[in-house]
């Protein structure tokens, strides 16, 4: 059951995705923290432009990023949820230890696993910039051109401490592409 929950309350700083939640629940999860969290709001606006309701409603987070990783799928939240830094949890099928990398990492690896969770970070809005862009035909229910995330760190005194940024496209190539400073 929990591969189909996402936990909301461990953390006020970031949420828990289980591999089978439906991007809508991943929509609604978001809407508590969007007030005070860039980074929820973002990735609550970009998800909520992938598809229709009906896709939106069965289609889940980690099919989605499953889809990207072995099919070369050009996945709206792969790059968005990297962008955000999100990390996975998930079990090899040659072995029984759990293992948490990076999203992105997760993405440009082949090894046959079980996607179990992704962690979202979610921090206050005080110390994080971030900012999300989709490009397609039409603004819902196309296949997208391009997505681009980016994420910005911040210490007390607004000096940057870390970024990313993150760029999906359609076609050839690894999707994503991880660029830092």
């Amino acid at each position: 059951p929990e591969m189909k929950q996402i936990d909301t309350t461990t953390s006020k700083d970031a949420i828990i995705i289980g591999a089978c939640a439906t991007i809508a629940q991943l929509i609604e999860s978001l809407d508590s923290r969007a007030s005070a969290s860039e980074v929820a709001k973002g990735v609550m606006e970009h998800a909520s432009l992938i598809a229709g309701h009906q896709v939106r409603n069965v289609g889940t987070v980690g099919g989605n990023i499953m889809m990207c990783r072995t099919k070369g799928f050009a996945s709206d939240l792969a790059p968005l949820l990297s962008g955000a830094g999100a990390m996975v949890d998930f079990a090899p099928l040659s072995g029984d230890i759990i293992q948490n990398v990076p999203l992105y990492e997760f993405l440009n690896s082949k090894e046959p696993v079980i996607l179990l969770k992704i962690t979202l970070p979610t921090p206050s809005s005080t110390f994080t910039a971030f900012k999300s862009y989709r490009t397609a035909m039409r603004s819902r229910n196309a296949y997208s051109i391009l997505n681009a995330a980016y994420r910005i760190n911040f210490n007390e005194k607004k000096e940057i401490v870390s970024s990313i940024i993150i760029v999906g496209a359609l076609g050839g190539g690894k999707l994503p592409i991880r660029c830092t400073a």
